[in-house]
Parts: C-alpha cells; sequence; structure tokens
C-alpha cells in the first residue's frame, strides 16, 4: 500500500480500499495506544468491491452527508419512506461499518435539537471521507 502525506497532514491514497485499509490501522493504534477497546480491522475483500454501500443504507449516509443535522423524521420523509424501515438500514449500516473497520456506535454524531426537541444526526467528523467515498456516484 503506497500513500503520500502531505505537509497539511492529509493522506492520499491510490484508491479507497487503501485509504480505508489506512485509516483502520490507524484507528487500531489509536485505540490501543489510548487504552480503549480494540476495533477489528477490516475483513479482506474476496473480489468482490463492497466499498459502497447500496440501497436504502446508501441514501440515507447520503442525505445525512447533505444535510447535517437532519432528524429521522425529516430524513424519512425526504427518503419517502417511513422510521418504521430504518432498523434493517441501521443494521445494514452497521454491519458495513464494521466490514470497513469503523466504530459503528461512533458512525453518527447525535445533537439535541432546539429545545431538547428531536436528536438531530451528522456523519462523524472523523468518518466523513469515508462515508463520501463510499456513496460517491
Amino acid at each position: 500500500m503506497a500513500y503520500i502525506v502531505r505537509h497539511d497532514g492529509t493522506i492520499e491514497c491510490g484508491s479507497a480500499d487503501e485509504a480505508l485499509e489506512l485509516q483502520a490501522k490507524i484507528m487500531l493504534r489509536l485505540h490501543i495506544g489510548n487504552g480503549g477497546a480494540i476495533i477489528q480491522p477490516p475483513v479482506a475483500s474476496n473480489g468482490d468491491d463492497d466499498v459502497a454501500i447500496t440501497g436504502l443504507g446508501r441514501r440515507f449516509l447520503k442525505l445525512v452527508l447533505e444535510n447535517s443535522g437532519i432528524t429521522s423524521e425529516a430524513a424519512a420523509e425526504q427518503l419517502e419512506t417511513t422510521t418504521a424501515s430504518f432498523p434493517p438500514m441501521y443494521r445494514s449500516i452497521r454491519a458495513w461499518a464494521t466490514r470497513r473497520g469503523i466504530d459503528p456506535d461512533r458512525l453518527f454524531t447525535r445533537l439535541l435539537g432546539e429545545q431538547g426537541s428531536q436528536r438531530q444526526l451528522q456523519i462523524d467528523q472523523q468518518y466523513r471521507s469515508i462515508v463520501e467515498a463510499a456513496v460517491r456516484d
């Protein structure tokens, strides 16, 4: 795996898979160094490129990227579905994140809305570039 570390701290990799592999290695070292829970590295690909997530999960992640702070209810409305369809979608997103070496419990940042109303979702800044690559058209 070849990569370039730029003077501003950004890292450029040759492919999305290489970027995800490097990100998983960095996260693993950070978790070990901080005495935290160790995340599993991504599962090696069997030849199928599973970097991109499909279906409702992909549409949901793309929507949250484009509308930081969106509520689940507003997301369901924009995706023309109901929040009842979200639990299976969240399970697929969790499985995808785990395969990529991402801690699924930290993928989303949940914020309280004005006066503590509905919770607003956004993709955690740490994982934003990985999610952007996965949902790219």
